[in-house]
């Protein structure tokens, strides 16, 4: 998505718990050779840091019948370094993943190995990825929402006899590609003739198999976070943004609330008939607005106390229940005239909505270019024909500003991908 990598700046957890071995001192070894007692002192663990590249090959989104989302497609971890046990264990070769702090292995289904090719001095495994996202609300002015899909990968620090490895991701220096990339649309050919909106809804099309939910963009936004403590980076996380399908908002609450408010203004302006009529109908509109508001409220989400819903959902009871006002029980119709005049207002919350809906969504698909470019044959890296270090970097040296391709946000945390 963007063609920066956005640091996060909040969450990032750089508090590493040391691991620490048991070393006796050769003072202690002597008490014990003369029956004395031992004196052992915690001695830190000394760590290596290992350079790791992770490249994502992205497929589609489903949802399973519980409406949870899951990202399909493919991880390839590269480790520029000899980690192969003596007993030949491929496991021990690559660094253990988990997906949004949940163990993804064989046993979760989250991630199964397909494939281990090991040279001298690297390594490349071949994850199948079905990752399961967090989704929340990220943009909320009523009726639109705007969701994200998050993941969060992280590799696992291991631990041997005589050391601790840390794995240190490195980054693309000139192509975002080489790190995440969408797997092109199946069978369409002149794909790269085509421009990058036409573009864009192909790979919708590709990207795309959910039931609730429709792509803004289907170019994730892609961070990477910075350990300022151990000056290493070992998360990243993907972001997916999206829209609920189709009109559903304006066809399940806009068009009902406006056919309510018409018969608020017949009835206040209009109705000549007794008290008990006109008192009836108002409960009848009132009726109908309690089933179709609380649709607005978004589930598992903690909305502000002054939020445009909640604005939206005052200006329509306190309108309707002032409507309800009439000329028996005060002289004049001016609670009444006053009623409908805030149920009317309450139609320019979803305007302004919409402006600020249409100005969020089209700042997400101006980063989506890096994924859109004409030139879909980038210089891929290959491991055993490549020296990584031509291609990419470590989130220490881009911190340190030394490649245009990211921008810093924060200096303790991370950057953006141009």
């Amino acid at each position: 998505m963007a063609d920066d990598l956005e640091v996060l700046e909040n969450g990032v957890n750089t508090s590493e718990r040391s691991v620490y071995h048991e070393a006796i001192s050769d003072a202690a070894t002597e008490d014990n050779a003369v029956g004395g007692k031992s004196k052992k002192e915690k001695v830190p663990l000394p760590e290596e840091k290992v350079p790791v590249r992770i490249f994502f090959l992205l497929k589609h989104i489903i949802d399973n019948k519980d409406d949870q989302l899951f990202l399909i497609g493919t991880l390839i971890q590269n480790v520029f370094h000899s980690m192969n046990a003596d007993d030949g264990d491929e496991s021990t070769s690559y660094f253990h993943l988990r997906f949004n702090d949940l163990i993804a292995d064989n046993d979760s289904g989250y991630s199964k190995v397909r494939n281990h090719e090991s040279l001298e001095d690297s390594s490349k495994t071949t994850f199948q990825m079905t990752a399961p996202l967090e989704v929340d609300v990220d943009f909320d002015y009523f009726p639109f929402k705007i969701y994200t899909a998050t993941l969060l990968v992280e590799l696992s620090t291991r631990t041997e006899k005589t050391k601790r490895i840390r794995p240190e991701l490195w980054v693309a220096k000139n192509d975002v590609r080489n790190n995440v990339t969408l797997q092109s649309p199946y069978l369409k050919d002149g794909i790269k003739k085509k421009n990058k909106e036409e573009r864009t809804e192909l790979y919708k099309d590709k990207m795309d198999k959910m039931k609730d939910y429709d792509f803004v963009s289907p170019c994730p936004k892609v961070e990477y976070i910075y350990d300022q403590k151990n000056e290493c980076c070992h998360k990243c996380r993907l972001t997916f943004y999206l829209v609920e399908g189709g009109i559903s908002k304006w066809v399940g609450i806009l068009v009902p609330m406006l056919l309510v408010f018409v018969l608020d203004v017949v009835n206040v302006f209009y109705n000549d008939t007794k008290n008990g009529d006109t008192l009836s109908t108002s409960a009848t509109l009132a009726l109908t607005a309690v089933f179709l508001l609380p649709n607005i409220l978004s589930k598992a989400y903690r909305p502000k106390i002054i939020a445009t819903n909640m604005v939206y959902i005052l200006l329509v009871f306190i309108g309707l229940a002032l409507s309800s006002v009439t000329r028996e029980m005060q002289s004049s119709k001016i609670a009444a005239y006053t009623g409908v005049a805030l149920f009317g207002f309450s139609f320019i919350i979803p305007i302004v909505s919409f402006l600020k809906f249409s100005k969020y969504k089209q700042s997400i698909l101006d980063e989506e270019k890096s994924f859109m470019k004409n030139d879909l044959k980038h210089e891929k890296f290959k491991h055993d024909m490549h020296d990584y270090k031509e291609y990419f970097q470590s989130m220490k040296d881009v911190m340190e500003g030394q490649c245009k391709l990211y921008k810093i946000i924060g200096d303790e945390f991370g950057a953006e991908c141009l």
